[in-house]
């Protein structure tokens, strides 16, 4: 079956495209609350540790983000390259989507850390959380603050956001776009190998140069169906890649004893084959009719309104869990491991869902109001 290709809609939503969101921060947030609620309550059993190993893999929650966002940003870049200030737009609609957010919660934290202990431990890795270099920390040799941990992501899209854009423009002026993105991601792999033959394994999950692969996999989908349409692909296609993607992933699995992503076979052949997984998927919610079974569950109003509020939900569900954890919430003494791996769960899902649904309603969407005044894109 074919179809054909739908324009990248400046602006456009795509419902499943939202669906797809929502997946990918409950699939964090599940892995983040399966293993803090281990502390202190590990497990004990061969199926209590399947149990951690399987919710564990909710980490590749973030790269099927990354492969979105390279996909929609280069999307938005291919529609408007032609637009007059395109770039200087960009960065505009960017700043007002990610930055409101990104420091006001960077601003709380410290606030309340300076309230409990005068900032006494805020030192050079804090401040590279400010600089949205904060993926660089343990490369640098700093200790990562804890709170902070989960904002590594973040600062590896930014850098994308910063250079991508610049160089893809330049490179599609000679046709050179796809090239750039085929020839990236190669070397971006090999690096990982490098790194691990080498063994700097332990760096490598969290910096630019070993991880924006994904995103870049993301911009190629987005550039081949912009030059060759969407006919290029079809649906068995899309699904004979992702089932050969599980296939993979499940026997790498099976021969590291888990698929944890800081482990040096997952590092150099895991990610790579996740974009066999998500590449596809991210094909078929265009190719699939709205109709269909898989396009109706991603599209449906609650994973669309948590597609929409995924941005917060990255962002507050790691201070929910430990705030969680800390406060003692759910004590050690009064519950086993499964009622705190289910409670940590119950807990921390309506609360940063809530948490995200007032960000998104009183700081991010009337920030977001000012997107059309200071950078629209149709003048």
């Amino acid at each position: 079956m074919t179809t054909h290709a739908p324009d990248l809609i400046v602006g456009h939503h795509y419902p499943a495209l939202n669906g797809l969101r929502a997946l990918a921060v409950l699939g964090v947030l599940i892995a983040h609350c399966a293993m803090i609620a281990a502390i202190g309550a590990p497990a004990e059993t061969l199926y209590q540790s399947f149990h951690l190993k399987v919710m564990g893999v909710g980490w590749v929650g973030v790269d099927l983000f990354f492969i979105l966002s390279g996909f929609l940003i280069t999307g938005i870049l291919l529609d408007t390259s032609e637009k007059k200030n395109c770039l200087r737009k960009f960065y505009i609609r960017r700043t007002l989507r990610i930055f409101p957010l990104y420091y006001f919660v960077l601003f709380l934290y410290f606030a309340i850390t300076y309230l409990l202990d005068n900032l006494e431990h805020f030192g050079a890795a804090d401040i590279m959380y400010f600089l949205y270099i904060g993926n660089w920390d343990e490369w640098a040799g700093f200790d990562r603050p804890y709170a902070l941990r989960h904002l590594w992501s973040l600062a590896v899209e930014e850098q994308f956001y910063l250079i991508w854009p610049a160089l893809f423009m330049i490179s599609s002026k000679y046709n050179l776009a796809k090239h750039v993105c085929i020839s990236t991601i190669i070397v971006m792999v090999l690096f990982r190998i490098a790194f691990v033959w080498f063994d700097y394994h332990e760096y490598i999950y969290h910096i630019t140069i070993t991880r924006g692969d994904s995103l870049l996999a993301g911009a190629l989908l987005a550039i081949i169906i912009k030059e060759k349409g969407l006919h290029y692909f079809n649906i068995s296609k899309s699904l004979c890649a992702l089932v050969i993607g599980c296939i993979i992933v499940a026997t790498l699995a099976y021969i590291n004893g888990s698929f944890s992503g800081k482990t040096p076979l997952i590092l150099m052949f895991g990610l790579p084959s996740l974009f066999l997984i998500f590449v596809p998927i991210i094909l078929l919610t265009f190719l699939l009719p709205r109709s269909h079974m898989f396009q109706r569950v991603l599209s449906s109003p609650i994973l669309t309104f948590m597609g929409k509020i995924s941005y917060g939900m990255y962002v507050y569900h790691w201070f929910v869990i430990i705030l969680i954890y800390n406060l003692n919430l759910i004590p050690i003494e009064s519950y086993s491991f499964w009622s705190r791996q289910a409670l940590f769960l119950a807990y921390a899902t309506p609360i940063t869902i809530m948490l995200s649904w007032i960000s998104y309603e009183y700081i991010e969407r009337p920030i977001l109001g000012y997107k059309d005044k200071l950078a629209p894109y149709n003048d």
